[in-house]
């Protein structure tokens, strides 16, 4: 009985870990709030440890007014916080929300975060 409760707390863990950002080591994104409803705004943060090789900095929600911006990053004397940066009037179809960091002689890093917009019942 023990093993499969262990089981079921592993299960558990692996699950809140998979709702939570997704990234490369040295990129975390979030999202807040993660659910919305249509026309409403969420605020995306991206976190970017500091390394000389950090060129620029992609971002955005896919499906959104605001798909993809972009900044400039100096090196390790970038900021390491960027945002939170509000998205407005969110659609039904939107997200994933995306920051991806492009690196000198690297590939890019990445992090990746779903989000949920409520209220489209009966839209086309």
């Amino acid at each position: 009985m023990r093993g499969l409760s262990l089981a079921n707390s592993l299960g558990f863990l692996l699950g809140c870990l998979a709702l939570m950002g997704a990234g490369d080591k040295g990129l975390n994104i979030r999202v807040y709030p993660q659910a919305v409803l249509q026309g409403n705004s969420v605020f995306l943060t991206c976190r970017v440890s500091p390394d000389d090789r950090n060129r620029k900095l992609l971002f955005g929600i896919a499906g959104s007014e605001r798909e993809g911006s972009e900044r400039q990053l100096d090196g390790s004397k970038a900021p390491i916080t960027w945002g939170p940066m509000e998205f407005k009037r969110m659609p039904c179809n939107a997200g994933p929300a995306y920051c991806i960091v492009e690196r000198q002689g690297e590939r890019p890093l990445q992090a990746m975060e779903q989000l949920t917009v409520g209220g489209c019942e009966g839209t086309k």
